[in-house]
């Protein structure tokens, strides 16, 4: 039986080539798709920023953490004074890497990268620079004070020798030597005139203390000493006054000597202080 008249002239199957042209088409799902898409990069995103803002967050309470504790320490140190603030800037960074060591140790998950790590080693590296520095200036003023101490502690014991010894030539002659060797190694920086200077003013004050002592123990002839050799570290009118008060006092002697020869003429004798009630 011939079954050509019902076969298909264009063969019973279809070519590949045909099949390949054939094309799925619904917008509907390519939209879905792209949507779904486009809100997981969304999500992506919000996810890292808010990463960000939770690291930041955390590095601003690292900061808080860090500015505490250095805040408290700096403090601390600044309130040594003299002697015991020789050495802060030392301590100062011990207080720094303590600080720091602590910190990095509560925060360590975001201090080592990212924008919370940048913002909080910025942070640090200009306060650390700040606080050390007005730590370095009040450990200067310090040491200038401390030495100002120990300066005048010096040179009061020059004076004080002074009138331990009586105030005789020799411990005048010491506190003036010991006084220009102080001065020397204080003012010696700042040129000679202000060494000549120093060295002046602690001879004035040694000299000074010894006509006072003179003046209370009324030795006139100390004073009258005092007056030829020292008179140059004197001040004017202390110099005046004395020397006004070893001439009255002359004056004096002299009238008496003068009145205890008129007297013994007459056979009598007279104590000073009966001189006195007489003739002044």
């Amino acid at each position: 039986m011939d079954f050509s008249p019902f076969q298909n002239k264009e063969g019973v199957g279809a070519p590949a080539a045909q099949i390949a042209r054939v094309q799925y088409s619904n917008p509907g799902a390519q939209a879905l798709a792209q949507a779904q898409g486009e809100t997981g990069v969304v999500i992506a995103k919000g996810a890292v920023a808010l990463k960000d803002q939770v690291e930041q967050t955390q590095a601003l309470a690292a900061n808080n953490m860090y500015n505490k504790l250095m805040s408290e320490g700096t403090f601390e140190l600044m309130q040594k004074k003299e002697e015991g603030a020789l050495n802060i800037t030392e301590d100062y960074d011990k207080l720094q890497k303590k600080t720091m060591d602590a910190v990095f140790a509560k925060y360590k998950g975001v201090l080592r990268y990212g924008a919370g790590a940048r913002a909080f080693s910025e942070f640090t590296e200009r306060d650390n620079v700040t606080r050390r520095t007005n730590v370095m200036r009040y450990q200067q003023e310090q040491l200038e004070a401390y030495k100002n101490t120990q300066y005048k502690n010096a040179v009061d014991v020059c004076l004080d020798n002074v009138l331990e010894y009586g105030g005789n030539d020799a411990a005048i002659d010491m506190a003036i030597n010991r006084g220009e060797a102080l001065a020397h190694g204080m003012y010696g920086a700042y040129g000679e005139e202000r060494v000549k200077n120093e060295t002046e003013m602690i001879a004035r004050q040694a000299v000074g203390q010894a006509m006072s002592l003179a003046m209370q123990t009324a030795d006139f002839k100390r004073m009258d000493d005092i007056c030829n050799k020292y008179g140059k570290y004197m001040d004017p009118n202390q110099r005046t006054a004395a020397l006004g008060a070893v001439r009255k006092h002359a004056q004096q002697e002299m009238e008496f000597d003068e009145a205890q020869e008129a007297i013994g003429e007459l056979g009598l004798e007279a104590t000073r202080e009966q001189y006195r009630e007489w003739y002044i």
